[in-house]
């Protein structure tokens, strides 16, 4: 793993490495990956370790003369194009104006493709538990997100349900959370296995 000691996600984050070894496993079977969480166990900081992806590729602009109406209603306000999602008017009038524009052949492709990657990422959930005995909540379950293929892969119970705010936890409380943050991690690390020998098989 040295190697991949200063890798980062499609983010520009680094990676955790309690997550690296799934990240490459997943990777070894052409499932592309977008963010990731390793686990924290950190009073203040506790979270559920996750991975999460979407097909590569993805356009920058997914309407015919995005790029276009951008720059004028960036201009029109005397903003950056980045600074138009903040801009109260400017963003009225963005999506005005991409309502009345038809989405670009190349993200329908784009979009094809990543409405699949739930799909296959969720049969292999399935191969792998035909296999393996866990109880319900420490399983691995598929999240899927926003209107295209946007996946998650986490643990059956997550943040925020199982971790209150950090005023109210007792001692036993976040003694409890790291145990079941550690089951994950070790539940990730079995699903990691199951895909380098699926991979090492084909």
């Amino acid at each position: 793993m040295k190697s991949l000691e200063n890798v980062v996600d499609r983010l520009g984050r680094h990676i955790d490495e309690e997550i690296m070894e799934t990240l490459v496993s997943f990777d070894l079977n052409h499932i592309p990956t977008y963010s990731s969480c390793g686990g924290h166990l950190e009073t203040g900081r506790l979270r559920f370790p996750y991975v999460s992806g979407e097909a590569e590729g993805r356009p920058k602009y997914a309407y015919v003369g995005q790029g276009d109406i951008e720059s004028e209603i960036a201009k029109k306000y005397n903003i950056t194009p980045s600074e138009i999602r903040a801009h109260t008017e400017a963003k009225k009038e963005y999506r005005e104006r991409l309502n009345a524009c038809e989405v670009s052949e190349k993200y329908r492709e784009w979009q094809a493709n990543d409405q699949e990657l739930p799909l296959t990422v969720g049969t292999l959930l399935e191969e792998f538990y035909q296999s393996r005995s866990s109880t319900e909540d420490v399983r691995l379950v598929l999240r899927e997100r926003m209107a295209v293929g946007y996946y998650m892969v986490t643990r059956n119970y997550i943040y925020p349900k199982e971790i209150p705010s950090k005023e109210v936890l007792t001692q036993d409380q976040l003694d409890e959370i790291r145990l079941k943050i550690i089951s994950a991690r070790e539940e990730f690390q079995a699903f990691a296995d199951f895909l380098k020998q699926r991979f090492l098989a084909q």
